[in-house]
């Protein structure tokens, strides 16, 4: 996991969104998060690194989709429990802000950590070349 001092955070931050902004302070926020990891058992040192994954994927260092993947692969979480753990931190914890972070991801990205973020490329399918055929029931166009 890539540390970062609290002066690169803290200038971080002051880009973030103000609905983003609050929602990482409310009390909400708060609850959901550690309802999750208490109700997974999770409230020993994973706990802490867990909430710094979080943080990365609000500050925009970690793509939503690579955040399952990053707790099985840095915190050793099982599979299965890794799974649950993102369901629910998704459904209780991004959910409620996943238009703000989706609009994070289009921005354009800067100098800095960031440029780690890459956009998936999107592969055009190919159009299937069909013969042209006559259809004796069309009538011509003038």
């Amino acid at each position: 996991m890539t540390v970062y001092t609290e002066e690169q955070l803290a200038n971080f931050y002051k880009e973030l969104p103000e609905e983003l902004k609050n929602w990482v302070f409310s009390e909400d926020f708060e609850d959901a998060f550690y309802r999750i990891l208490k109700d997974n058992n999770i409230l020993d040192e994973r706990y802490e690194q867990i909430s710094i994954l979080v943080r990365n994927v609000f500050l925009g260092f970690l793509v939503l989709e690579d955040f399952q993947k990053t707790l099985e692969k840095e915190i050793k979480l099982k599979q299965d429990l890794a799974k649950k753990i993102t369901q629910e931190i998704n459904r209780f914890v991004f959910f409620p802000v996943r238009e703000v972070l989706n609009t994070m991801y289009k921005i354009e990205v800067r100098d800095g950590p960031r440029n780690e973020i890459k956009e998936k490329e999107i592969e055009a399918k190919p159009q299937e070349n069909k013969p042209a055929k006559s259809d004796s029931y069309l009538e011509p166009m003038e």
